[in-house]
């Protein structure tokens, strides 16, 4: 016997300690216009499996489905051959039994992340958020609320991949450099002996020509009057040759 939305919105009302009177008291409309508001709150969707090999499915919300590019339940059923299991990219799924092993009791919760194919094929990251409930039948079925962070993941990606350096230098005409991190040297294939050597430990030095009247010359471009929203791209001396940088640059003044 499947569950129905209302009565999974109150299990998960009940199992996080709140008072669920208030809930009991709403209309059995009003119910269903709770659970079509949460349908509503995208990009995350509500689903719903048994405790049993491969999870079948207890309950799927629209923005579940939805989300995962399907346009009805019935597709998306079909789909996932009625498995919650196949919601999970193959390749995360070990990890995800490995990571809820320690959860089987009614009340458990767990949060755990990973991808999910959608019916394109393409992947996208969620977070699962989900408790142990137990079924009118007396099954054990997780409920989970399940969040697109595809963009987060994406950031994170990015973060750990693209080299990012930091540098300080004082208001000079040329830009002498006060500190440069190692990942600005490491970027740069550079050490701390070269800058000096090579650039006269000038930030200015390192610029390509064509780019330093651009960075460097107009009322715009003084150091107090930088834009310190501003992103400039400009060409930098690297060993291997000119790269391309983008550069965030704030002023600041002397305390």
């Amino acid at each position: 016997m499947q569950k129905s939305s209302g009565d999974i919105l109150y299990d998960m009302f009940a199992d996080n300690g709140n008072d669920v009177s208030s809930y009991l008291k709403l209309s059995e409309q009003n119910r269903l216009d709770a659970v079509s508001v949460l349908d509503g709150i995208a990009p995350i969707g509500m689903i719903g499996g048994y405790c049993e090999e491969g999870f079948p499915l207890l309950y799927a919300s629209r923005a579940m489905y939805s989300m995962m590019g399907y346009g009805s339940f019935d597709e998306f059923y079909a789909a996932i051959q009625g498995k919650v299991a196949n919601t999970i990219y193959y390749q995360d799924y070990n990890r995800v039994l490995d990571e809820l092993a320690d959860v089987k009791n009614v009340g458990g919760r767990y949060s755990v992340t990973y991808r999910m194919p959608r019916k394109d094929g393409s992947l996208f990251w969620v977070i699962d958020k989900g408790r142990i409930v137990e079924t009118d039948d007396g099954r054990k079925a997780i409920v989970s609320f399940c969040m697109d962070i595809s963009e987060i993941m994406e950031l994170q990606y990015l973060n750990n991949n693209i080299p990012v350096g930091y540098y300080r230098c004082a208001d000079t005409p040329d830009y002498d450099f006060l500190y440069v991190s190692n990942r600005f040297l490491d970027m740069l294939g550079y050490t701390r002996c070269d800058i000096k050597e090579l650039f006269d430990d000038k930030f200015s030095n390192m610029i390509h020509p064509e780019d330093r009247k651009r960075l460097f010359d107009g009322e715009e471009n003084h150091s107090e009057n930088r834009d310190p929203d501003k992103k400039y791209e400009y060409r930098i001396k690297a060993k291997k040759g000119y790269i391309w940088v983008i550069d965030q640059t704030s002023y600041m003044a002397d305390m």
